[in-house]
């Protein structure tokens, strides 16, 4: 990684976007959703994984996918779909400088959580899958032996 992610401070309020457009800054939100902004360097999957191991500290939800490849590659497949301002599919492709990587923390626990007995199933999904998350026979079979409540996160 040529240049690190750069954290902005502490938490900031829902609507605060104080210093978010500097590049290479990661910022956290108190409604569980952080922004990275693009430096031509760092990765959605590095800055995925960064929110992760970010989050695990606070959640311990999210500690078995602290620094857990499959598990940053996974999230930042589904988070490019809802980023698709960025016009990106490759997870391992540079943010553009000055672009703004949305990661909403509350979908990443729940499309996480199923995994968090089960990390080898999904490290072969994530061999097994390029691009995004689709659905594909590959996540269906896995996720198919997953039962998860309709509302609300699971708890671990």
């Amino acid at each position: 990684m040529t240049e690190s992610i750069q954290q902005v401070g502490a938490v900031h309020a829902k609507n605060d976007m104080n210093g978010v457009d500097n590049p290479g800054t990661f910022t956290a939100f108190e409604d569980d959703s952080a922004i990275f902004c693009g430096n031509d360097s760092i990765t959605p999957n590095q800055a995925t994984g960064h929110y992760l191991n970010w989050m695990a500290v606070q959640d311990a939800t999210l500690t078995p996918f602290s620094d857990n490849s499959a598990a940053s590659t996974y999230g930042a497949q589904f988070m490019l779909q809802q980023n698709q301002h960025l016009n990106m599919t490759n997870v391992d492709a540079a943010i553009p400088k000055g672009e703004l990587f949305h990661i909403d923390g509350k979908s990443l626990k729940q499309l996480l959580a199923p995994f968090a007995n089960r990390l080898d199933e999904l490290r072969s999904m994530i061999a097994q899958t390029s691009g995004g998350i689709d659905g594909n026979a590959a996540s269906n079979q896995v996720l198919g032996k997953t039962r998860t409540p309709g509302t609300g996160i699971p708890l671990v």
